[in-house]
């Protein structure tokens, strides 16, 4: 299994033998030693953030296109990842599963009918999200000003 950690680009890990495991975000090392279905570096203030999401679900729906949910989906364990630890209450836990399978089972339907994501290649988006990593606020409002400078051609 793949270890990232803060300071190296998300990366496809294609030598995984589980398709959802060869996903960038999926992996061990940032924020526990186990197995992580959300693994991906803290940085990029809110709009890098924003940025690495976006591309992230585009790439995660392209998978989920080719490969579907997978036996009990995994679209809770992101969840569980992104969010930390599961509650110790079982019935948070179940609506938790119940709600993102659901979910996920329909994107699967509707990810396997949207043509539109033959526009997006995988290692665009990969690039798109390790840019949001390093898309912090500074490098937002340098952004900005760079719009904001009338001798600037855009």
């Amino acid at each position: 299994m793949h270890k990232a950690t803060k300071n190296e680009p998300l990366q496809f890990h294609n030598d995984e033998g589980i398709p959802c495991h060869r996903l960038p975000f999926v992996g061990t090392g940032i924020k526990n030693p186990g197995l992580a279905f959300w693994n991906v570096p803290e940085t990029g203030g809110y709009t890098g953030g924003c940025l690495t999401g976006e591309a992230l679900a585009l790439l995660y729906m392209k998978h989920l296109r080719e490969h579907g949910p997978g036996p009990g989906g995994m679209l809770q364990h992101i969840a569980f990842s992104m969010f930390g630890d599961r509650p110790d209450n079982d019935a948070v836990n179940g609506q938790v599963v119940g709600f993102f399978t659901t979910l996920e089972k329909m994107w699967f339907i509707a990810c396997r009918q949207n043509r539109a994501l033959d526009d997006f290649k995988a290692a665009d988006l990969l690039e798109a999200a390790n840019e949001g990593l390093n898309f912090d606020e500074e490098a937002f409002l340098a952004s900005l000003s760079d719009e904001d400078d009338p001798g600037t051609n855009h």
